[in-house]
């Protein structure tokens, strides 16, 4: 029994040796060293006395070169490992960087420590928020912004050549090279530009597209400009900015895009459509209730719009064709809405006006055939039909009469024309020569021997009517009697008794005026 004691100690001795000296085997065989060289490239000399920073995932060492310039480092076998300086007199302006570490040589660049002030200025003087970047062989070592006075200061960096570059929005890009050591200041001269771009606004709507004219462009810092007929403007636009540019015409559809400009000339295309819209026609605005009425829909480009649903009162009643039209039926009397309306979209109202039986609308009013009047209906439903015929009835027969009238009258004139005598006892043709009743400028013209004729009839009778009777009849043989006329003198028609008078006619026949001495007078 004792026996068995002193083996399990034994056996547990041993198990605890074992496991104190695994650890410190698995940590030896973990780990590798890394050998480096610290130089200096100015000198192509190594340097003693620089002190590294060796950082991994989980851990960190560091370490001080010797004399030589040479230094030991141990990481972690197959570690990403990145090495910096950690001294006061040298730096690096970027880490160095072993991806995976094993056993071998290194050779690591570091630099005297100096620092940068940079001033930018334009002709105006200082300026502020332009963005200063010191870059060596074409690597960005720091970069930042100028404050409100116009300065930039680098902080530490490795003394060497470097490129400065500032740019900001509206200025030229602007470097120029240094040689950086200590602590220089450095001034940079920016200036002001623009670029000429030409901007094209096309509506996608047609094929090809169609320029959109009037159209305009709104430019962040730039201000407006509209384009012309080919739907082109070219506005001067900042160089090296972000613009928001904002394109717009009304009826259309908004545009605002992003713009980034260089110091070259270049274009733009915007594309800009028409706002959704609708708009409904009717073909009748009054029609009888039960009667169909005859709608076309268009869309926002004046071209039919098909699929689109057709509303009485706020009712779906309709869709239109491929070809855009549809027909309703208007049920109620009254002012009844229509409208059109798709994917949101809905047209403005047009109102159709119902008329009932006997013309009546809602409200009880009548109408004719081209004007609404208030009132009752009328007994039968025929009088709204009535009352809109006789108006054309009576410009019918009134046109005829006219034709009619016409037509004798001409006729008339042509006989006259040609047999003058035949129509000497004609009341009406003697009027028309009087100047009377008849038909203004188509009577005949009248001659001297008639003017004459009527200047004798006048002196005579008034020379009769100066002289006193001298018997019961009031006539003698050489004097006119009552009549004003004898056996030698023409009587009161201005005709002698054996021949006819001036005008044209004899003592048998009106003469040509119709009238006698005193109707004249």
């Amino acid at each position: 029994m004792q026996r068995i004691s002193l083996i399990v100690a034994g056996f547990v001795l041993v198990a605890s040796l074992a496991g104190a000296a695994g650890p410190a085997l698995a940590q030896s065989d973990d780990m590798v060293t890394l050998t480096i060289e610290v130089v200096n490239p100015s000198t192509n000399q190594r340097l003693g006395g620089v002190t590294l920073l060796a950082t991994w995932d989980g851990g960190e060492s560091r370490a001080t070169t010797a004399s030589n310039g040479m230094v030991f480092i141990d990481v972690p076998e197959a570690a990403s490992v990145e090495i910096t300086p950690d001294d006061p007199s040298y730096t690096r302006n970027e880490p160095y960087f072993i991806r995976v570490a094993t056993e071998r040589e290194h050779t690591i660049e570091v630099f005297r420590k100096a620092d940068l002030d940079v001033s930018v200025r334009d002709a105006e003087g200082p300026v502020a928020d332009a963005r200063v970047a010191l870059s060596q062989d074409g690597i960005e070592a720091v970069s930042g912004r100028t404050d409100a006075d116009g300065q930039f200061r680098s902080g530490t960096i490795a003394q060497g050549r470097y490129t400065v570059t500032v740019v900001k929005a509206g200025y030229y890009r602007t470097t120029q090279d240094i040689i950086v050591a200590g602590s220089p200041e450095e001034t940079v001269q920016i200036e002001r530009g623009r670029v000429d771009y030409d901007v094209v606004v096309e509506d996608p709507h047609f094929d090809p597209a169609e320029p959109v004219s009037d159209a305009t462009v709104s430019i962040e810092g730039a201000g407006e400009s509209v384009t012309d007929d080919r739907g082109s403007t070219a506005p001067l636009l900042p160089v090296n900015s972000e613009l928001e540019v904002t394109v717009s015409k009304e009826g259309y559809e908004s545009v605002t895009r992003t713009v980034t400009t260089n110091e070259s000339a270049g274009s733009l295309t915007f594309e800009l459509s028409r706002e959704p819209g609708l708009s409904l026609t009717a073909l009748n605005e009054r029609t009888v209730v039960g009667e169909m009425v005859p709608v076309e829909v268009t869309n926002a480009y004046g071209e039919p719009a098909s699929g689109v649903t057709v509303l009485v009162d706020g009712e779906a009643v309709a869709q239109t064709d491929q070809n855009g039209r549809a027909t309703v039926r208007i049920e109620e009397p009254g002012d009844r809405s229509l409208q059109a309306r798709r994917s949101g979209t809905t047209s403005e109202s047009v109102t159709v006006r119902g008329i009932g039986e006997g013309g009546a609308t809602e409200s009880g009013a009548t109408t004719d055939a081209g004007d609404q009047m208030t009132g009752t209906e009328t007994d039968d439903g025929s009088g709204g039909a009535a009352t809109g015929l006789l108006g054309p009835i009576v410009a019918l027969v009134g046109l005829l009469v006219v034709l009619a009238v016409g037509v004798l009258y001409w006729r008339r004139r042509e006989a006259r024309s040609a047999d003058p005598s035949a129509w000497a006892d004609d009341p009406l043709a003697s009027t028309e020569r009087s100047g009377g009743v008849g038909f203004g400028d188509d009577t005949e013209p009248r001659t001297p021997a008639d003017a004459e004729a009527d200047t004798s009839d006048d002196s005579e009778s008034e020379r009769g009517a100066s002289e006193p009777p001298t018997d019961d009849t009031g006539a003698d043989a050489e004097e006119p009697d009552e009549t004003g006329t004898d056996a030698e003198e023409p009587d009161e028609t201005g005709a002698d008794a054996g021949e006819p008078d001036e005008t044209g006619s004899d003592a048998g026949e009106p003469d040509g005026t119709g009238s006698s001495d005193d109707e004249e007078k």
